[in-house]
């Protein structure tokens, strides 16, 4: 079986709090060593950007476990509140990759909408211009 980990450094280490009833960071993962274990919500004021889960695959690729939709909820409910206990009033850079499920795609592939889908988009948001460079075949 294969685990699925969401974590942060910072400066100072995991962005984590310690339990202090097991001496351990605190994780996202009720263990009941069922299969189908899942990320809970941790029942204290412990903070942390920890998030374990299970994978549905123990083979192939691990994105497949993983979407935008995830991700922004981990960065929402995980993340940003623990970020904001340790760091209070602090502004936080973070660097990430282009994996697909770091960005929420808000339209379509542009590929993928017709001429006339595009006009219509195009002129919803004021644009009256759109500057397109000729490549080489």
């Amino acid at each position: 079986r294969r685990l699925i980990f969401l974590h942060t450094i910072t400066k100072d280490g995991p962005l984590t709090e310690i339990d202090p009833v097991t001496g351990r960071p605190v994780d996202a993962l009720k263990w009941t060593g069922q299969k189908k274990d899942t990320p809970h919500p941790h029942p204290t004021t412990l903070k942390t950007a920890e998030c374990i889960w299970l994978s549905d695959s123990s083979k192939g690729d691990y994105h497949s476990n993983m979407n935008s939709e995830m991700f922004m909820k981990w960065v929402q409910q995980r993340l940003v509140p623990a970020f904001e206990k340790k760091y209070p009033g602090k502004k936080m850079a973070v660097v990430m990759d282009n994996t697909p499920y770091h960005h929420k795609r808000g339209i379509p592939s542009l590929g993928s909408i017709s001429k006339a889908k595009l006009i219509k988009l195009m002129k919803k948001h004021g644009c009256t211009y759109l500057d397109v460079p000729l490549t080489e075949k």
